[in-house]
């Protein structure tokens, strides 16, 4: 895609770059690596069949009433510009070959589907200025309030209980972050530290998901696993 290219659909939206911006293809793309606090423009936007596709990806991250443009011969005199919502019935039909989505980025508070604004309102809540709570526990302190959010997790799933799992997964996870919050604040480690080691740990237990080791049984998983424990413990990981 040229850069007048860009700018015309820009220009077309009423919107500009200065806040960056994701561009890729309808069949490349992947939910877990948008950037919500940026544009993106989604190329090959060609039918009906190719924006069914790409609506359910959007639809995870984004509010369901979040408004996106469809693009039409941008910069040019048959340029059309089609404003809708993903969970509506297309108003208009699709009737050219150069075609693009525009989906506007979302502020801070809009993007509730997100872990990073989850991180936002931790370091809010436990910085300089934040909740007087939370700045006076510790790991220790800590420890019954986890206790207490795990137990009502594991409760949520005996009663198969969806809308509280949902609550309660969300408590736990909280409860961990107010973990590596306080470590940050000490000195002792970061969420980045946490999440290094989960990630190298996943990645190297899992050669039979990454690097075509055959495992089709949970013996073969098991016997796999035991190896590389074992190997972990040699070299003191």
């Amino acid at each position: 895609m040229s850069l007048s290219v860009l700018e015309a659909i820009f220009k077309a939206v009423k919107s500009d770059f200065s806040s960056g911006f994701q561009w890729v293809p309808a069949k490349k793309l992947d939910g877990d690596q948008l950037a919500l606090g940026q544009s993106v423009i989604i190329e090959d936007i060609q039918d009906a069949q190719v924006l069914s596709f790409v609506a359910p990806i959007l639809n995870k991250k984004y509010p369901l009433d979040h408004k996106v443009a469809w693009v039409a011969d941008p910069g040019t005199a048959e340029e059309r510009v089609e404003w809708f919502t993903l969970n509506e019935e297309l108003p208009f039909q699709m009737n050219s070959t150069s075609n693009v989505l525009f989906v506007p980025a979302l502020k801070q508070d809009e993007r509730t589907k997100t872990f990073q604004t989850l991180q936002f309102y931790l370091d809010e809540i436990t910085g300089e200025g934040g909740d007087v709570w939370i700045k006076q526990q510790t790991h220790e302190t800590l420890i019954p309030y986890l206790r207490e959010e795990t137990e009502e997790l594991i409760e949520a799933i005996k009663n198969q209980d969806t809308r509280n799992l949902i609550e309660e997964l969300g408590d736990v996870l909280c409860q961990v972050l107010y973990q590596t919050s306080y470590a940050e604040y000490t000195g002792a480690f970061t969420l980045e530290d946490v999440l290094e080691a989960i990630n190298t740990k996943l990645r190297r237990r899992h050669p039979h998901v990454f690097d075509g080791v055959e495992a089709n049984t949970v013996e073969e998983v098991d016997a796999i696993w035991q190896k590389i424990k074992a190997r972990e413990k040699e070299l003191g990981l």
